[in-house]
């Protein structure tokens, strides 16, 4: 049970994180009805495991815990229905559709229900049960609250995600909550509040008691030391200025001042019921720290008096774990932060009104600001030599896909003829290779791909190959600088496209990790492919001539021989075009180079970043000391991006609690294990 309880605990966690990582957002859950519906089983397979160890220590709750294991059994049965069955499809994002299984699978649901049910019955008197009741200062009755707590979360969340199979059964218009979060919030959070003093108080209770005068006396060190750091905490948050995420929301769903009551017990109720809610983020905060605390301290004791004795605190592992998640679900969740403030939101008029003031445009010419940072708009993600890990994904007799590696890591490939690549002493057999086998789409490649001289030509200049990212993947750079430290700079990546059949653009985050918060950036809007077209215009120039493009002044100032400079050396003539451009106060400047190479001449083109110009040195006609200069352009102020970015204050802390939870259980499961194997021999 604990080992099947680990790993859908882990699958969870690792589609939070998933989540996290890969959608906009924002956070990794979002009370989805198919989240919700993996959740409960959990939360029971849980419960039955602390019926067990009542079972175990006390042959008490037998009927208690048999009750939750079936009932763990037939909620994963019941979430595979909801999941499967195509009736969460208006309520659910990631449901399946209905494929024809409904039928069965409500069959194969009831089938089982009905026959545990039966047979329950049958069997019920038969079931040993103690008679005696456990002390209110027991481990026993710490447990069976433990279970009571998850129980009724667990009853909570299944009723409501169950709303959809009601109205489908009985024909009724139950209508699912109007804010879903908030919901769910008011009401888990006094499950998750009783949680962190009920785990760290049983464990007191099952493994300090027979070493304390009394529970007052092993209680008082963490209580105390939960009201110095609970209190610590709390005047952080209060002098950095972190407000609780939710009070908005109450304020304006909850407060009684927004309710139309006239029944005088009515008005009451829903003043204590926001006031309440009002510090429900201080209780579980200082709940959360209790039961890390408390858990720590037993933890501690435990090593101290038997240092061999870590394979028996499974359990005190688990609960420090889970306290620990408790906390990053309540500062990530509950304090995270919008600092992308949007100061003039009439730039984004096609924007709904609540998105205006939380999102931000950024175009390659002007840099803007997030709360702590300039962000620069750097642009599309390019490839950056040095290159390595050259492969050939796929190859034709006439053409060859190669994809590699850049200098940060990422994976391009690019498309080429095969002919000029083919090593030398190959070469021979393009010459018997005729042009009719050259056509057959089955005949076999021919002559062996330099994976060599292709590295250095990548090197080389990167630009002219023009890759692209694997999978026609789209990275936008975003510069970010800080504002107190200009020294101290880092490059997000957020991921986004535009899916025409959609209409909609499927963004992937970009995340910065620091040690007390996480940076989550996505994009929010891009420029149309249109916009994006590029231009191309050519010009023949002498020394000094100035041509305008726009807004922008080209002036070739002067030719330079370069020939002799040590990195151009293997050219026979190697010549520079210095091109000055004057652009909106900037002055800007260019080097694109003519080469030649035996008596094959080439170019190795020069950027201007800040203007989208990418300047190319073609030629040169003698007679008439002309330069011919060509120029790519995509428009600056076209090449934008909207982003949206998000403060997570220390989410780390439910990854960590997530990795200790884990172990917690492998030491348990070890443990039992062991027990077995020593009852057996």
């Amino acid at each position: 049970m604990a080992f099947s309880m680990m790993i859908l605990g882990v699958g969870i966690i690792m589609g939070g994180y998933w989540a996290y990582e890969t959608l906009n957002f924002g956070g990794y859950w979002n009370w989805d009805p198919v989240e919700n519906s993996s959740l409960v089983p959990w939360l029971c397979g849980v419960a039955a495991l602390h019926a067990m160890l009542i079972y175990r220590k006390t042959k008490s709750y037998l009927k208690v815990t048999m009750l939750l294991i079936i009932g763990t059994f037939l909620l994963v049965l019941y979430s595979t229905f909801l999941t499967r069955s195509g009736i969460l499809g208006e309520t659910s994002v990631h449901t399946f559709t209905d494929l024809g299984l409904s039928g069965q699978l409500l069959v194969l649901v009831m089938t089982y229900v009905v026959f545990v049910a039966v047979l329950m019955m049958l069997r019920w008197r038969e079931i040993p049960e103690r008679a005696d009741e456990s002390s209110v200062w027991s481990a026993e009755f710490m447990l069976f609250v433990g279970i009571l707590i998850l129980g009724f979360s667990g009853l909570v969340i299944i009723i409501t995600t169950s709303l959809p199979v009601f109205n489908q059964i009985f024909g009724t218009q139950l209508a699912p909550p109007p804010n879903v979060q908030l919901f769910y919030y008011q009401w888990n959070v006094w499950f998750a509040i009783l949680f962190g003093v009920v785990s760290g108080m049983g464990q007191f209770l099952w493994w300090k008691i027979a070493v304390k005068n009394s529970v007052t006396d092993a209680l008082f060190r963490p209580f105390l030391m939960t009201l110095i750091a609970g209190g610590l905490v709390w005047l952080g948050l209060f002098f950095a200025d972190m407000n609780f995420a939710y009070d908005k929301t109450f304020g304006e769903m909850v407060s009684p001042d927004t309710l139309l009551l006239k029944n005088v017990f009515g008005k009451i109720f829903a003043w204590i019921k926001y006031g309440v809610l009002s510090v429900s983020n201080e209780l579980l905060l200082f709940s959360a720290i209790f039961g890390v605390l408390a858990n720590a301290d037993v933890l501690m004791s435990l090593l101290k008096k038997n240092r061999k004795g870590l394979k028996v605190m499974g359990g005190t592992i688990v609960h420090l774990g889970f306290a620990l998640m408790l906390l990053g679900m309540l500062f990530s969740s509950g304090y995270d932060e919008v600092i992308s403030k949007n100061l003039r939101p009439e730039d984004l008029a096609s924007f709904p009104e609540q998105e205006k003031n939380d999102n931000i445009a950024i175009d390659r010419r002007n840099p803007n600001y997030v709360k702590g940072f300039q962000v620069k708009y750097t642009g599309q993600k390019k490839a950056q030599a040095p290159v390595s890990h050259l492969r050939i994904l796929e190859e034709t007799t006439t053409r060859f896909k190669l994809s590699f590696r850049d200098a940060d890591g990422e994976t391009f490939a690019v498309v080429l003829d095969r002919a000029p690549f083919i090593v030398e002493e190959d070469r021979h057999l393009l010459e018997v290779h005729s042009t009719k086998d050259s056509n057959d789409p089955f005949a076999r490649p021919v002559g062996r791909i330099d994976l060599d001289k292709l590295a250095s030509l990548l090197n080389e200049d990167l630009a002219a190959f023009d890759p692209k990212l694997i999978n026609n993947r789209t990275l936008y750079g975003l510069e970010f600088t800080e504002l107190d430290n200009p020294e101290k700079q880092f490059v997000m990546y957020p991921e986004a496209e535009v899916n025409e059949s959609m209409g909609s653009i499927l963004a992937h985050p970009g995340r910065k990790i620091f040690w007390n918060r996480d940076i989550y950036v996505f994009t929010s809007s891009l420029p149309t492919p249109e916009s994006m077209e590029p231009k191309f215009y050519s010009f023949g120039m002498r020394i000094g001539d100035t041509v305008r493009i726009g807004e922008t002044r080209l002036m070739l100032a002067e030719l330079r021989n370069l020939t002799s400079r040590p990195d151009l050396q293997k050219y026979d003539v190697a010549a520079a075009a210095h091109i000055v451009a004057f652009s909106e106060g900037d002055t800007l400047v260019a080097n694109p180079l003519y080469v030649i190479e035996g008596n094959r001449p080439g170019m190795i083109t020069s950027q201007i970043e800040e203007l989208g110009m990418d300047l190319a040195f073609v030629g040169i006609t003698p007679d008439q000391d002309l330069i011919h200069i060509q120029v790519r352009q995509v428009d600056p102020h076209s090449d934008f991006v909207v982003i949206k970015a998000i403060s997570k204050p220390f989410i780390n802390l439910l990854w960590l609690g997530t990795f200790i939870l884990v172990a917690g259980f492998g030491i348990s499961i070890y443990r039992r294990t062991q027990e077995s194997k020593a009852k057996v021999s």
